[in-house]
């Protein structure tokens, strides 16, 4: 004997997504867990989203805060560098300073940011065109720290810096401490 079937079309048209309730009442008769289990997991995984969520929009913004202090290095180096001090004045906060350790002495030396505005504008340093190399950024809440490497025609300086945001927002640069050798 011969059967025949007769193929129908098919029809590209996605079945309707279950709603959670729907889910839940699935689950409820075809397992032993409760509304209360299947709620209780239910608020566990929003949570989680919602952590997740949390964690991401922090982390984009430690990102941000930190391509801010990379910038904000090179416009200070390229400020001192071309003995520009009103962008100085702009980005070092009110109490900056730079201290110098050993020298041209066995002790530290503290420039308030006067002195090294000073300096600068005397033409006592600064004024050498120096490549960067930022080996960190550190970034928490309002403050942050960096370490970079500045090589000059004469010397190199490892610098660690300390940034704060200011009451506007605003990173700015509040401590240099530089080690300073002589290029090889």
């Amino acid at each position: 004997m011969l059967t025949t079937f007769w193929l129908q079309p098919v029809k590209n048209e996605a079945p309707p997504l279950p709603t959670f309730a729907d889910v839940i009442n699935v689950s409820l008769k075809h397992s032993a867990m409760s509304k209360l289990q299947i709620i209780t997991v239910a608020f566990i995984l929003g949570g989680l989203l919602a952590t997740h969520s949390s964690v991401n929009a922090q982390s984009q913004k430690q990102t941000k805060d930190m391509e801010h202090i990379q910038n904000l290095i090179n416009t200070i180096v390229g400020a001192a560098d071309s003995r520009n001090t009103t962008t100085l004045e702009k980005h070092l906060h009110p109490e900056f300073r730079v201290v110098a350790n050993r020298f041209g002495g066995d002790d530290a030396k503290v420039l308030p940011k006067k002195i090294y505005l000073d300096l600068i504008k005397a033409g006592k340093i600064g004024g050498d065109k120096r490549s960067i190399a930022i080996q960190s950024i550190d970034v928490k809440d309002h403050i942050a720290v960096a370490k970079a490497t500045l090589t000059g025609s004469k010397a190199v300086f490892t610098s660690f810096y300390q940034f704060v945001k200011n009451a506007q927002n605003e990173w700015q640069l509040i401590n240099d401490m530089p080690l300073v050798s002589a290029k090889k």
